[in-house]
């Protein structure tokens, strides 16, 4: 007989697990740590001055039945606005994912007063 865990707890775990990479990946490595390579990792790159700047991402698993979404407001400096995390379930493409995790992130940016402008 196995433990049962709850859907919700699974996604958690995966919400600190995606936090503690995301921590690790943004430290400044130390003079004693020794230097990583980072030449497959997409930098952060900021907005201009006064824009706030929405950055979406989601997340699936083979074999389990949701998908993870994140959303981060950041100002022009990097200071983290608001931030989102959420679980559906369900099986979803992955084009469908990070279409959830855009609207998602659009209507919390809109709850937050911000007001959508598209490099595009």
């Amino acid at each position: 007989m196995g433990v049962q865990v709850s859907k919700e707890r699974i996604c958690w775990k995966d919400v600190f697990v995606w936090f503690g990479e995301f921590q690790r990946l943004n430290q400044t490595p130390s003079l004693s740590s020794p230097r990583q390579d980072r030449s497959n990792v997409s930098l952060w790159s900021a907005p201009s001055a006064g824009f706030l700047k929405l950055n979406i991402d989601a997340t699936m698993k083979n074999g389990v039945n949701f998908i993870g979404i994140g959303a981060v407001i950041r100002v022009h400096d990097g200071v983290v606005k608001g931030a989102l995390a959420r679980c559906y379930y369900g099986v979803f493409s992955p084009f469908i994912a990070e279409y959830i995790a855009f609207r998602e992130g659009l209507k919390f940016a809109l709850s937050l007063n911000c007001q959508p402008r598209s490099p595009c």
